[in-house]
């Protein structure tokens, strides 16, 4: 461990620092917006290439985290992205490269494992 924050981020933020968040959906609320066809997101899969391939929700995108830095000029800006991998933790860090990056990202909370236990429908590669 090179360092750790005393008093955690109740105290990065009480002493003005700034702070910020990026907001969560769950798989429900994805789920809804896509079967209305009205998606406000362009819906980013950060897992292996292998996994995406495997079992997908149709119409994402796939970039493994680690790669996601050097693959930016692949994510469309015109929309916010919401980033999903298998439980959430790959996807929290590729939102935070995105916001980092000017993106409005939102983290599916849950990920696909959550997708796939609420009994939504997935895809696999041809």
């Amino acid at each position: 461990i090179a360092g750790y924050l005393v008093g955690g981020m109740e105290a990065w933020e009480g002493s003005g620092r700034p702070l910020r968040r990026i907001g969560q959906i769950t798989v429900a609320e994805l789920q809804a917006l896509l079967s209305e066809g009205r998606n406000p997101y362009t819906v980013l899969d950060v897992r292996e290439a292998s996994e995406w391939r495997e079992s997908r929700i149709a119409s994402t995108l796939n970039s493994p985290f680690y790669r996601l830095q050097a693959r930016l000029d692949e994510v469309p800006s015109n929309k916010p992205v919401a980033t999903l991998c298998g439980g959430g933790t790959r996807s929290s860090i590729a939102a935070s490269i995105l916001q980092r990056n000017g993106f409005e990202p939102v983290n599916v909370a849950g990920g696909i494992d959550a997708w796939k236990s609420s009994g939504y429908p997935t895809v696999q590669a041809d």
